[in-house]
């Protein structure tokens, strides 16, 4: 199939409608989302693309291979893949998203949840551009996903909010503190961040306001002193973000997609599951 295409950058999807249910390959350029090569596919084709690229090196050892095994092939329903076709038809994956169908918390809309994504440098703006003008294409309300300290900065260039639902305004920004802060003072790991007074101040401020995923045990407590958002690691788990793609006034009957459409609470034991430090 690759021998047929074009030099240039593509996007191999797979997708299912519902859990549990044979899904479908599909195969388009990166710019063009009407040509498309489709092909069927199983649940097998999804564990073994996943599997494949966390030992590709994209993800730079920052993804659980516990995580992936135990939660992400099984509780998604779509994978992603950038890769780039060079003149000699090799293949060289580039990136790759593992995404579910999801439902926002407040007015019940219906949007994509990106579990994990993984990039080389310079890639994951591109991946994520996709991902938005999918799931506008498709009809979603939003794309969510949970974002690590140390690329807090990141998702906003994309359009990402720092909310849990679109449907009031956004619960936080950036502060200037840290928008006006230089590239080499950023924390390099999310340990790191508990350390640096600006990234410490803001994360207190959003995990004051719900947006911490990880929300057991002392991390469920607000207001949480420094030492003690320190000490249990509530940052591990990233933030809660969204890009809102349409206007949402109010509940819109959702008929289909319903059993996939669940939200999961990541368990302690996948700590760094989300990659997003790589993108």
């Amino acid at each position: 199939m690759y021998n047929k295409l074009d030099p240039g950058l593509y996007v191999w999807m797979y997708k299912q409608e519902d859990l549990g249910q044979k899904g479908n390959v599909q195969i388009t350029p990166l710019n063009d989302l009407s040509d498309v090569t489709d092909v069927q596919g199983t649940k097998a084709i999804f564990q073994e693309a996943v599997n494949t690229l966390v030992k590709t090196g994209v993800c730079k050892g920052s993804v659980n291979p516990a995580y992936i095994r135990d939660f992400t092939v099984r509780y998604n329903n779509i994978l992603l893949v950038l890769y780039e076709i060079q003149a000699d038809k090799t293949t060289v994956p580039h990136g790759f998203a593992v995404m579910r169908y999801d439902e926002d918390e407040e007015n019940g809309n219906p949007g994509l949840y990106v579990d994990v994504i993984c990039s080389n440098q310079g890639y994951g703006g591109k991946l994520l551009d996709y991902i938005s003008k999918y799931a506008n294409q498709t009809g979603e309300y939003f794309v969510g996903l949970s974002s690590l300290p140390t690329v807090l900065t990141f998702y906003p260039k994309y359009g990402f909010e720092f909310r849990k639902s679109c449907a009031g305004p956004t619960n936080a920004q950036l502060p200037a503190s840290i928008t006006t802060m230089k590239k080499e003072n950023y924390p390099k790991s999310v340990k790191n961040t508990y350390d640096n007074p600006a990234f410490m101040d803001f994360m207190l401020d959003i995990h004051d306001k719900g947006l911490t995923v990880y929300d057991q045990g002392e991390c469920a407590k607000r207001p949480l002193s420094a030492k003690k958002f320190k000490k249990h690691a509530c940052a591990s788990d990233g933030f809660s973000m969204k890009k809102c793609l349409r206007r949402q006034t109010q509940r819109r009957t959702q008929t289909y997609r319903n059993k996939s459409r669940r939200n999961f609470h990541h368990s302690k034991m996948y700590k760094k599951s989300n990659s997003n430090e790589n993108v």
